[in-house]
């Protein structure tokens, strides 16, 4: 490996990196505030730790969730923060690919391009 191509995956580490970093410090800004306004919204609530009932009003599907963010609903915007944390996950592995090919290193973009095959499977299914 030249020190072009060392300079080369070094930069792209540092970007990918940076990027990784922001992307969860932007979801943990996100949860944190959907969990103030969670808890701002169900101040009064008394918990009753002997029976465990799911909560109906919660997001379950994306639409949920958004119509939940629109309305500033807390428990929706702890799910848009979560969202966001797994497809950071799939950001990750698509970076991580284009580094791969970049360094022409064929084997790790191999094994990176069935992660992310694996990754949206299990997101269809």
């Amino acid at each position: 490996m030249t020190n072009a191509e060392k300079e080369l995956e070094h930069v792209i580490q540092k970007r990918m990196g940076r990027i990784l970093f922001w992307g969860m410090m932007v979801c943990t800004a996100i949860i944190l505030t959907g969990g103030a306004l969670y808890l701002s919204e169900h101040a009064g609530a008394k918990a009753n730790f002997g029976v465990f009932i799911t909560s109906q009003n919660q997001p379950r599907t994306l639409s949920a969730v958004v119509k939940g963010i629109v309305s500033s609903n807390g428990g929706a915007i702890i799910a848009a923060g979560i969202l966001l944390l797994v497809v950071l996950q799939y950001v990750r592995v698509a970076l991580s690919i284009g580094m791969f090919v970049r360094m022409k290193a064929w084997f790790f973009t191999g094994i990176s391009v069935f992660i992310l095959g694996v990754l949206l499977y299990a997101l269809i299914v």
